[in-house]
Parts: C-alpha cells; sequence; structure tokens
C-alpha cells in the first residue's frame, strides 16, 4: 500500500478506534484490537495519516507520536 488513512472516533466502542486504542496495555499483552491497528499503521510505504476528533489536541499528538509529525488543521 503506498497510503492509508485512520478515522479515529470519540466514542469507545468495541468496532470503533479511538485515541485510547494506543495506549499500551497494563498487563503487557496486546489485544487483537491494537494488533490490527498496529498492521494498519505500519502498511503505508509513503503517507501515514490520521484524522482524530477536535477534542484531541496538537499536544497530545505530539506526546504521542513525537515532534517530527505533520498536524494539518483544517479550521
Amino acid at each position: 500500500m503506498d497510503a492509508i488513512l485512520i478515522f479515529f472516533d470519540e466514542k469507545n466502542h468495541a468496532s470503533n478506534i479511538n485515541f485510547r486504542d494506543l495506549e499500551p496495555d497494563a498487563d503487557g499483552f496486546i489485544k487483537e484490537k491494537k494488533r490490527i491497528i498496529y498492521v494498519a499503521m505500519s502498511r503505508p510505504k509513503h503517507l501515514l495519516a490520521m484524522a482524530f476528533p477536535e477534542k484531541i489536541t496538537d499536544k497530545q499528538l505530539i506526546e504521542k507520536f513525537g515532534k517530527e509529525i505533520s498536524i494539518i488543521d483544517l479550521d
């Protein structure tokens, strides 16, 4: 795959991907949902784009992904 876009949802539901799904598990075991997210995020060769709800701040994104990410705000 050349590029992939992942949409993150605000609601914590089994079928949704949300920001909390990127946190490590306390028990150290990777759950199936997190494994699928990892696989999706590691496959694109050129571009990984992620769309987050407005309540997720730039600061939270930088803390999670580092300063090297590009944040595009559509406001």
